[in-house]
């Protein structure tokens, strides 16, 4: 029956009657009323006697009152086996007798000892036991007596009430059914499916392999899959210990059946993880499947991670392994700091006087001997003086000490090392070593002895030459005759105009230097103009510049009075030459005022002439007060 629709029995109808269903299905059966009274939507009984055997199946009916069926009165038995994969609660036909109350002892052990056997053996028509054997009790497990045919057969007798759930009922999943008629009398059936299968659905008749990537213990219903960091490769795994370890330098994800290699630029130390990691910073995975990353080498850089190569340091710049930049310069090269490109190296060979080892900065460049440089933050870098003997205030070095001073040898400091440490000692540009002052004061009072005695020398010999004595030496008359003649050619020609012009020219000209700030074009035309500035000329033989204890504007002072003061000098001492010969006089005719006119007179010349010969000197050494030497401190700063 399929599909019909009645009130009772949407299936089978069975009214105190037998009916035998063999390996016969009733499903999709229903039993419908419009009062909802509709009962047994596959099987309605109302007494009689219905066997289901060789498999019969109740399946998916509807009815409001015992789905599957309904048992009003009679009997329903399902004798086994019942269909592969299901079950039904087991129980053997026998014949339930009276209890034995036999009084003779002996008598009712052997009724005991028959009861087995009697309860195999069925009565006869009449309803008489078999000789030897206790009447049959008023409830039975089966209906023997209808079919004796059941006796000693494993059947399932259905209880008188509704049924809803369908007949057989089906071996629960993971399990595995059986055609054993002992195999179906529970709900495990035959028992668990094997470790390396699976039954996924109830009633299963047959297993599943277990796929790759899983596992199925015994009685699975699915399979399991693989735990991260394993893999299985193989079909039938029993247990999760059959999944084999991920290796490293791969990942498996839960469920892989083949380890993935990791990406180029991704690791996996030991295959526990299921991702792999991203390389560091300065390493490199070159290759799938690594396990590790490799340090970027000497003179290679990676900033990124998860990278698979590493860069190349530019032309110039190197670095140490494992760098994630070129923070390094190589010989020849020094990293500026100060520079708009942070990771370029700036070579050495655009910059005179400096070394650049390996890994040189700006602060530890190699300054050469005979350079010099303000600090350690610029690159500017200048040349010392050197002496006539090659020798140079500049002993260089990676130091620069304060200011510059760590470049200098012992006993220099300051701009290009021309200041002495010692405060009396001077800087000798011509040696280019700093010199001994000596004592100050005799210094002074050397120059201004030798001043009086080159002026009295002058005076002496202008009045050898211009007046009559005659000296009585032949060889001193004939030098002063020559002198005298030299003299009168000198006034005839006007030489006296014309050495003044030559020289006030020639200190023009040394001059410009320091006016304009321009250099003479040849060294030594240079040095013989510059002989013409008489302060510097005087005050480096006598008394540097350097040993004035009122430091510069001492020096500025002294080169602006000491021509005044020589002249003065000399007019003192022309008004005391005359006052003596005022002296030897007549009395009556001495006139100190006229001598002292004359003392003036005669010292004039000589005033004017000195006048004309420092005036352009000492106003050269005024404008070198406003030009400065400027040294580069830090670049893009003086």
């Amino acid at each position: 029956a399929n599909g019909t629709k009645y009130a009772e029995g949407g299936g089978v109808l069975g009214v105190s009657a037998n009916i035998s269903l063999t390996n016969s299905t009733v499903a999709h059966c229903v039993a419908n009323s419009t009062d909802h009274g509709a009962s047994g939507g596959g099987l309605h009984v109302d007494g009689g006697f219905v066997t289901l055997t060789g498999g019969s199946f109740i399946r998916n009916c509807t009815a409001d009152v015992g789905a599957a069926l309904q048992i009003v009165a009679g009997v329903v038995t399902y004798p086994f086996p019942t269909a592969v994969g299901y079950w039904l609660p087991q129980t053997e036909c026998r014949v339930y007798r009276e209890a034995c109350q036999q009084t003779n002892p002996g008598e009712q052990r052997q009724c005991n000892a028959r009861r087995d056997n009697c309860s195999a053996q069925p009565d006869d028509t009449n309803g008489t036991a078999p000789a030897g054997c206790q009447p049959a009790s008023a409830v039975q497990p089966c209906a023997w007596k209808n079919d004796k045919s059941l006796l000693l057969k494993l059947m399932y007798q259905l209880p008188v009430q509704p049924h809803d759930q369908d007949l057989p009922f089906a071996c629960i999943a993971g399990y595995l059914g059986s055609p054993a008629e002992l195999n179906q009398s529970s709900p495990f059936c035959a028992g668990p499916c094997p470790a390396g299968t699976f039954c996924e659905a109830e009633a299963s008749t047959a297993t599943t392999v277990c796929p790759v990537g899983s596992f199925c213990p015994t009685g699975s219903i699915r399979p399991r899959l693989c735990p991260s960091a394993t893999f299985g490769n193989a079909t039938g795994l029993k247990s999760e210990q059959d999944c084999t370890a991920c290796p490293r330098g791969h990942t498996c994800t839960a469920g892989s059946s083949a380890p993935t290699p990791c990406p180029a630029g991704l690791f996996a130390a030991n295959g526990s993880f299921d991702r792999c990691e991203e390389c560091d910073a300065g390493s490199v995975a070159n290759d799938t499947g690594a396990w590790k990353c490799e340090l970027c080498k000497e003179g290679e850089y990676q900033p990124l991670r998860g990278m698979s190569e590493c860069r190349v340091c530019p032309r110039g710049s190197s670095s140490i392994e494992g760098a994630t930049t070129c923070a390094l310069c190589e010989n020849g090269f020094y990293k500026n700091p100060n520079s708009d490109a942070e990771d370029d190296c700036s070579d050495c060979s655009t910059v005179d006087g400096i070394a650049c080892p390996r890994n040189t900065t700006l602060s530890t460049i190699d300054i050469r001997q005979g350079y010099w440089r303000h600090s350690a933050s610029t690159k500017v870098v200048y040349e010392c003086r050197s002496g006539d003997n090659g020798r140079t205030p500049c002993a260089g070095g990676k130091n620069a000490g304060t200011n510059g001073d760590g470049y200098c040898a012992i006993g220099h400091k300051g701009p290009v090392c021309e200041l002495c440490t010692d405060g009396n000692a001077y800087f000798e540009e011509s040696s280019a070593r700093c010199i001994d002052c000596g004592n100050i004061v005799t210094n002074v009072i050397a120059l201004v002895t030798a001043a009086i005695v080159v002026v009295l020398l002058i005076a002496a010999a202008v009045s050898l030459v211009r007046g009559s004595w005659q000296p009585r030496n032949a060889v001193a008359a004939q030098a002063l005759a020559r002198a005298r003649r030299f003299s009168q050619v000198w006034l005839q020609l006007g030489m006296q105009s014309k050495v003044k012009q030559a020289i006030g020219l020639y200190q023009v000209i040394a001059a410009i230097p320091t006016v304009f700030n321009v250099t003479l074009p040849d060294e030594s035309y240079a040095k013989w103009v510059n002989a013409l500035s008489w302060p510097t000329f005087i005050d480096s033989v006598f008394l540097p510049g350097e040993c004035y204890t009122g430091g510069y504007f001492a020096l500025l002072l002294s080169s602006a009075l000491w021509p005044i003061g020589l002249i003065f000098v000399v007019t003192a001492a022309s008004i005391a030459w005359e006052s003596v010969r005022e002296l030897q006089s007549v009395p009556q005719v001495r006139s100190w005022r006229g001598a002292a006119v004359h003392g003036v007179g005669r010292a004039l010349p000589f005033a004017l002439f000195l006048t004309f010969l420092c005036v352009i000197s000492a106003s050269t050494r005024i404008f070198k007060t406003f030009l400065c030497d400027e040294f580069v401190f830090d670049d893009g700063s003086a």
